[in-house]
């Protein structure tokens, strides 16, 4: 099939309603169609004046970057892409204090030794599974773009026993003793009440306070009171940090 690229008047006009119409911009790149264009239609319809722009390639980014990369606030990269990551872009995320640059991997073999690369995190600063609930997506997404960061626990994990398993010994060899284990999801949520697990579960469907409150018959105080607990107890950051531990459990 033939294709004819578009004029250049609509193509101009396209990127000014763009601009109108949206504070940020989401770069999905994939190399081998990870991103569905239904994926990329619910997602920005989720994630309000946020535009959604897919890429076939890291090249393909980087020739479109000048028209917008003011407002590109996060990409997103499969495990393929982050592995042919072009080291020009690379150097622009470090320079750009307000983006964000995060791999949604297949396969957690493959993309264990990037956590464990230089990479990992000045230039990826976030690696999530890309088959997870449509929440779970959208919550990380919010999460990266509001500036923060997120590890799977099994790649951390492994990335912390990799860096102790290599790292030089002084005076005599000595075998590396293990890297302290970390928290499972399921040990951190079973400091939770049954109440809390109840509350956090609607947290992690994104709804709101009132809602929650209502649905539990609950006061909207009493609802912040156990949010307030249940991010204590699991030592993340806010709402969303804990939202994504408990959709993570789930998978």
């Amino acid at each position: 099939m033939q294709h004819f690229s578009e004029p250049r008047d609509v193509r101009a006009k396209e990127l000014l309603n763009l601009e109108r119409k949206t504070h940020s911009v989401i770069a999905l790149v994939s190399t081998n169609q990870s991103f569905s264009d239904r994926l990329c239609r619910v997602t920005e319809a989720e994630i309000d004046r946020t535009a959604i722009k897919r890429f076939d390639s890291v090249d393909q980014l980087v020739d479109t970057l000048p028209s917008w990369r003011e407002r590109l606030r996060l990409v997103v990269l499969d495990q393929c892409a982050v592995r042919k990551l072009d080291t020009n872009l690379a150097a622009w995320v470090c320079s750009q204090a307000s983006l964000k640059m995060a791999c949604a991997y297949n396969d957690p073999d493959i993309s264990r030794p990037l956590v464990t690369s230089s990479l990992y995190p000045s230039i990826v600063s976030s690696f999530f599974p890309m088959h997870i609930s449509f929440d779970s997506w959208i919550s990380m997404l919010k999460l990266c773009v509001s500036g923060h960061s997120y590890v799977t626990p099994e790649l951390l994990t492994t990335a912390t026993m990799s860096v102790t398993e290599t790292a030089p010994q002084a005076g005599e060899a000595k075998t590396p003793e293990p890297a302290p284990r970390q928290p499972t999801h399921t040990s951190a949520l079973d400091r939770l009440t049954v109440r809390e697990i109840e509350v956090l579960e609607h947290v992690a469907r994104g709804r709101q306070n009132k809602v929650i409150a209502a649905q539990l018959g609950l006061s909207e105080n009493t609802v912040k009171l156990h949010i307030h607990h249940i991010i204590s107890k699991l030592g993340v950051h806010n709402r969303t940090e804990a939202a994504i531990l408990y959709a993570t459990s789930k998978l």
